[in-house]
């Protein structure tokens, strides 16, 4: 007769145990982890479609089109209590963002055209960027891009070159751009440069836009001028300020003087023999 015993576990047993269990609270805690991480990302995705839409409206009813409208983070929440009901709109999507990744909403004016931007939780995109609002405007500018090569477009240059190029990073889309090379004439208007001469109002506000790059070291040069009735600098010849070799958008607006029935925009190099500027991309609407 066999009496019974107890059988106890051993260490290596109690140990295998312990080990799978953690394996299993592992799994469980990182697929926890991950759902909230994708519920977070979801929620904000969510938020910025709706600040697109309520930019939207608001470009529509205002107009001076979100005007000084850049806002980050506590600014973009301070809209809350706005008088306009759309900026309200934005004001809280901004808060409720705050609420979920404790930074908030970030706006960047550039023209006609908002960019919404916040953090994500998920790699390997942390930052989520929106177009918020692109209103289509009446576009007056001629071959804008340099597709058809300078058809459209004036040269001029006592010396220096003009070109279009196709080399891949010289270009901001399409497959080609305009590249200013400066000689030794560097003036204004009487060194190398383009210009188009695009028809509109008098007494009119326009907006304009343009992507351009340097050569590492210079920055090119642009500037408006009215033509017919008060003749003059619409915009007087300034520097883009962009010295680097990747494109960045320069942007803003004129009003024609009276009488106005064309425009020349006008672009050069640095005043400084050798310097090459590129410019692309570039409109001017009405809106």
């Amino acid at each position: 007769m066999f009496s019974k015993r107890n059988h106890a576990f051993t260490l290596i047993e109690l140990l295998v145990v312990v080990a799978i269990i953690g394996i299993l609270a592992t799994v469980v805690i990182v697929n926890v982890s991950t759902a909230q991480t994708k519920a977070k990302d979801a929620k904000v995705r969510a938020d910025l479609a709706q600040v697109s839409i309520a930019a939207e409206k608001y470009a529509i009813s205002s107009t001076n089109y979100y005007i000084g409208l850049n806002c980050s983070g506590a600014s973009c929440d301070a809209l809350a209590s706005s008088t306009d009901e759309d900026l309200q709109s934005i004001g809280r999507i901004s808060q409720n963002i705050r609420s979920v990744n404790n930074e908030g909403l970030t706006i960047v004016a550039t023209n006609k055209s908002y960019l919404a931007s916040t953090h994500l939780f998920s790699a390997p995109s942390p930052q989520q960027t929106i177009t918020v609002s692109n209103i289509a405007g009446s576009e007056i500018s001629l071959n804008p891009g340099f597709e058809s090569d300078f058809t459209s477009w004036a040269t001029a240059a006592s010396d220096g070159a003009f070109a279009v190029t196709t080399t891949a990073g010289e270009f901001h889309t399409g497959s080609k751009a305009a590249k200013i090379t400066m000689g030794a004439t560097t003036a204004f208007l009487t060194g190398a440069h383009i210009y188009s001469q695009p028809s509109v109002t008098g007494s009119t506000t326009y907006y304009y836009s343009f992507w351009t790059r340097g050569d590492g070291t210079n920055a090119g040069m642009y500037g408006i001028y009215g033509l017919g009735g008060a003749t003059g600098y619409l915009v007087n010849p300034i520097s883009t300020g962009v010295t680097g070799t990747s494109y960045q958008l320069v942007s803003g607006s004129f009003t024609t003087n009276t009488g106005n029935t064309s425009v020349q925009f006008i672009f050069g190099g640095a005043a400084l023999n050798g310097a090459i500027a590129y410019f692309d991309d570039i409109s001017i609407k009405q809106f």
